[in-house]
């Protein structure tokens, strides 16, 4: 399925998750609802790899790229809704990338062997953000309650390499390397990726005998569609901006927890924490190349690692 037909759906899911409660409810407003919006801002780190091998799986690792200590300043918007038994989560969010590491590596032997090119790049720039809608059934007890929910859900990373410099390079390698190294100019290539796919979880909410200390945790399992484009801008063999695409299926795991402490009736004040993990496997790399020539390769996997931690404040109404 291809990308916009993901996304659309994607989009009409969170429509109808939305609509759940009062549907469910017959739209009736006459029983008591609980809703609160839950504002974050704070410090993501990331990390980020994929790796392709060579036609027909030789050398089985033929080009790696890493991105590391990708740091990013969030931003995240969560609301939930409480009516009856029905329970409904849905949160966005969106990163700036302010720091980070990008590496890319070349290989002519089996498992990272024979390297003839790297270089170390900057990868203090690009973007992220996050979007999930889930419902549920919740159930409640003194002093806490929990909600067993599914969902969709949809993240993106842009990630950008800029500030170029070559490490290694081998001459006579099938890049063409002269062998010379150190920083090269105009670097400002791409690399554009969306998860998107259902997911199934467990939602918890305990409230302290004075009721003004709440605490919640939240796991989710996802599985995925992965979809990723890239542009290396320096690559003239390649088509632009699109000079190659990945696709493959994968899963994931999002823990979130956090504690509020009411301030006011409406107003509550506190923090919380997430983490993610995801991976894809078994995937397909087409390459687009000038000439018009499209060219296949194993995709082996991605693997990406996110955690946040953010100070919040939550309205009640």
């Amino acid at each position: 399925m291809k990308p916009d037909r993901l996304i659309l759906f994607f989009i009409l899911s969170l429509f109808f998750i939305s609509a759940s409660p009062s549907i469910a409810n017959g739209g009736s407003s006459e029983k008591t609802i609980e809703r609160d919006i839950r504002y974050g801002i704070g410090k993501r780190l990331e990390k980020f790899d994929w790796s392709i091998s060579g036609a027909g799986g030789s050398p089985n690792i033929l080009s790696e790229l890493t991105w590391s200590d990708i740091s990013a300043i969030e931003f995240k918007a969560t609301m939930t809704v409480k009516k009856e038994k029905l329970y409904y989560r849905g949160s966005i969010s969106s990163a700036q990338i302010n720091g980070g590491d990008n590496r890319d590596s070349d290989y002519n032997g089996d498992n990272r062997t024979l390297e003839f090119s790297r270089s170390d790049n900057s990868g203090n720039k690009g973007s992220l953000w996050d979007l999930s809608g889930g419902v549920g059934q919740i159930y409640r007890r003194a002093g806490y309650d929990y909600a067993l929910l599914g969902g969709v859900s949809a993240h993106n990373q842009n990630f950008r390499m800029t500030d170029g410099f070559q490490t290694l390079c081998v001459s006579g390698s099938p890049l063409s390397c002269t062998g010379s190294t150190g920083p090269f100019a105009g670097l400002d290539s791409s690399y554009q990726t969306l998860w998107i796919g259902p997911w199934a979880g467990i939602d918890f909410h305990h409230l302290s005998k004075d009721k003004k200390l709440s605490a919640f945790a939240s796991l989710e399992m996802h599985l995925a569609y992965y979809y990723a484009v890239a542009d290396w801008n320096l690559r003239n063999d390649f088509k632009h901006p699109k000079s190659f695409e990945h696709e493959a299926y994968g899963y994931g795991l999002i823990y979130s927890m956090g504690l509020n402490y009411e301030v006011s009736k409406t107003i509550s004040l506190g923090w919380e924490f997430d983490y993610k993990r995801w991976q894809a496997s078994d995937g397909t790399d087409r390459t687009f190349h000038s000439s018009g020539v499209i060219t296949t390769q194993p995709l082996n996997e991605v693997n990406w690692g996110s955690a946040s931690l953010l100070g919040s404040l939550k309205y009640s109404f």
